[in-house]
């Protein structure tokens, strides 16, 4: 009998802080307030400003998968890195999104998130 079960390579709490360095070292440099589209889709990165959606997809390019949600989940409650490990180890991807959405549902996502610009190219 073939086994078909798929296992994912655990992830560490240093994997989460290298991604994290990689990552901000990527974003930070394009962080701005202004001069985005009028309702282009952005993305807030704490007090440093806003990224477009196409910049904040290169700042993810040749990372893994769980990169993108454990980003936002670490930017909005960065004391919890071991969760989000623990997390991604037992339920993949599904996990990391599930935990996200309750930050959002419990108004703990204030640092990173998806918005758009305003009528004027404001975040």
């Amino acid at each position: 009998m073939e086994n078909t079960t798929s296992f994912r390579k655990p992830i560490t709490i240093q994997d989460v802080a290298d991604m994290v360095e990689g990552v901000d070292s990527r974003l930070l440099e394009s962080c701005r307030y202004e001069e985005f589209e009028p309702g282009e889709g952005i993305y807030r990165i704490g007090d440093y400003g806003y990224v477009t959606v196409d910049e904040w997809a290169q700042a993810f390019k040749g990372e893994p998968a769980w990169a993108e949600p454990i980003y936002m989940l670490d930017a909005n409650q960065c004391d919890r890195q071991d969760e989000w490990t623990l997390i991604y180890d037992a339920c993949g991807i599904d996990g990391l999104s599930r935990r996200l959405d309750e930050q959002f549902e419990h108004d703990q996502a204030d640092v990173c998130f998806y918005t758009e610009a305003d009528d004027e190219g404001h975040a």
